[in-house]
């Protein structure tokens, strides 16, 4: 009984998986837009080892996380090789804290969070000392809602300048949050304001090329404002 529901349970991730991957394919042909350029990330926060195994086997092998404590744990969980562990990767999705920035450096390939000058300063000072450079997306709260940290369309500027002049973080582009609701069309002025600055910006900067936005319940809408990197949760793991 117990080996026929962790089947069933795996054949759910893997079928929502692949139907998410079939709708980015079908809204991206709709659009004549490449699919092989659209990534998607799965989240994986509150998600059980096991599915994320599943994932794994199936060929996976990027996932977002917003909690060092619960990445750690899942990584202890994990059954796999040490070879196969080293070709994770996992992308930082949760608010910033000062006290977790070292290993949150040292975990995740991507932070699409950074939302201050003062991360900017901290993540570069420890990338200096780990003799690396950091990837990293700005957060974008163009609704500039006060429950959400992020960048509003008119302290981006600033900000941009004080990247350009830090030696040690790689801008990849821009992590647009929104707020949440049940007309997604309510929020299309945003996505279109993010393409808008990406557009503006990948011109100016050649390290940018991700724009993150679109999460399980409007990504098809994000793709048309032209995001390259979906965020989805229950579309795969419900």
């Amino acid at each position: 009984m117990i080996k026929d529901k962790m089947k069933n349970r795996e054949e759910t991730v893997i079928n929502n998986y692949e139907r998410v991957v079939e709708d980015v394919a079908n809204q991206s042909r709709l659009l004549g837009i490449d699919s092989r350029l659209i990534s998607i990330l799965p989240i994986s926060k509150g998600v059980a080892s096991s599915d994320i195994a599943t994932l794994i086997n199936y060929g996976v092998n990027v996932f977002g996380e917003s909690r060092i404590q619960e990445i750690e744990l899942k990584l202890d969980e994990l059954n796999f090789s040490s070879d196969k562990l080293r070709d994770l990767q996992f992308h930082f999705i949760g608010r910033l804290q000062s006290n977790k920035l070292k290993k949150i450096l040292n975990t995740f390939s991507l932070i699409h969070s950074v939302d201050s000058r003062r991360y900017l300063v901290e993540i570069d000072k420890l990338s200096l000392a780990n003799g690396v450079k950091q990837d990293i997306l700005l957060q974008l709260n163009l609704a500039k809602e006060g429950s959400k940290t992020g960048l509003s369309e008119d302290t981006l500027d600033d900000i941009l300048e004080d990247v350009l002049q830090l030696d040690n973080i790689i801008l990849k582009g821009f992590m647009l949050v929104t707020p949440y609701e049940e007309d997604i069309y309510k929020n299309e002025i945003y996505f279109k304001t993010a393409k808008k600055i990406y557009d503006k910006n990948i011109k100016i900067i050649k390290s940018i090329d991700t724009l993150s936005m679109g999460m399980s319940n409007d990504y098809k809408l994000a793709l048309e404002y032209g995001s390259n990197l979906l965020r989805l949760g229950t579309a795969i793991f419900s």
